[in-house]
């Protein structure tokens, strides 16, 4: 419904039949495991007013190809999208400023990244096996700045933009 703000902790947990979701434009934040084990979800927008997406919050949503992440998101919660199998690619926006640890682990169709400049901390195995990422896009110039926050067995998949 209109005017809610925060999707809270556990929201959606388990919703087996869940296949997409609209959310209000007022949402600002994505509670931990709000998603989380929503086997059939395929797709989500979420809108431009989100900030934060709390841990685990779409964790083993493992039909999810898509999610749109808007300009503002300022952090992605720890294992927000742990084993989300069919999930092929993902932009950061500009202003998120840190991944949590294991944000975007055991994503196995997961080919590309790209990162925005801004991005201060990535944390410990973010992007651990990912058995078919290509490539991890980064602006023109960061090239040191993310060799140092991305771990070394990363660093040969590192292109800029």
């Amino acid at each position: 419904p209109q005017g809610v703000k925060s999707i809270g902790d556990g929201a959606f947990y388990y919703c087996h039949a869940l296949r997409s979701i609209t959310l209000p434009q007022e949402v600002e934040s994505i509670g931990d495991e709000a998603f989380s084990c929503c086997h059939a979800l395929t797709s989500i927008t979420l809108p431009q007013g989100v900030k934060s997406i709390g841990d685990g919050a779409f964790y083993y949503c493992h039909a999810l190809t898509s999610i749109t992440l808007p300009q503002g998101v300022e952090s992605i919660g720890d294992e927000a999208f742990w084993c989300c199998y069919a999930l092929t690619s993902i932009t950061v926006p500009q202003g998120v400023e840190s991944i949590g640890d294991e944000a975007f682990s055991c994503c196995d169709a997961l080919t590309n990244i790209t990162l925005p400049q801004g991005v201060e901390s990535i944390g410990n195995k973010a992007f651990a096996w990912c058995v078919a990422l290509r490539s991890i896009r980064i602006p023109k110039g960061t090239l040191a700045h993310f060799q140092r926050i991305l771990p070394s067995y990363l660093h040969e998949k590192i292109r800029e933009y």
